[in-house]
């Protein structure tokens, strides 16, 4: 019976110090620094060469701003002609936690030949857009452009 009591006051102490670990700060909600969304791209300005073909052109993005919602980030990259208003872009959809997207430059010049009409020898302005959708529909897509 002493052994049972003695068991209780333990689970007793034990239970009040877990319970009061805990305090309202750590349940509210923190503030997060946004982060907005934006593209960069490895070189604005490049002549495809044939020694290139093995290289890679990479896309990066940053995040983008959930709003401190902690919902999920999904995003999209639309690569178009250049005053084509991203009409008839390849879109690449990445899901979640995907920054960066990498071709290889033979990839990019058939690309540029055969889905866009591109010549060789002719400069193609091009333009890439990243849209970050998110798993709360409260917060608004975000989109940035280079």
């Amino acid at each position: 019976m002493k052994k049972n009591i003695n068991y209780l006051v333990l689970f007793i102490l034990f239970l009040s110090g877990a319970l009061s670990s805990c305090s309202n700060d750590d349940l509210e909600a923190k503030n997060f620094s946004p982060d907005e969304l934006k593209i960069t791209v490895t070189n604005a300005e490049m002549v495809l060469d044939q020694s290139m073909f093995q290289q890679k052109y990479a896309f990066n993005w940053s995040t983008g701003d959930n709003k401190g919602t902690g919902s999920s980030i999904s995003y999209q990259l639309e690569i178009d002609k250049k005053g084509n208003d991203f009409a008839n872009a390849i879109e690449y959809d990445f899901g979640k936690n995907k920054f960066t997207y990498e071709v290889e430059i033979g990839t990019l010049n058939a690309i540029l030949l055969s889905t866009f009409g591109g010549e060789a020898g002719t400069a193609m302005p091009m333009q890439a857009r990243i849209t970050a959708t998110f798993g709360d529909a409260s917060v608004t897509s975000q989109t940035a452009v280079v």
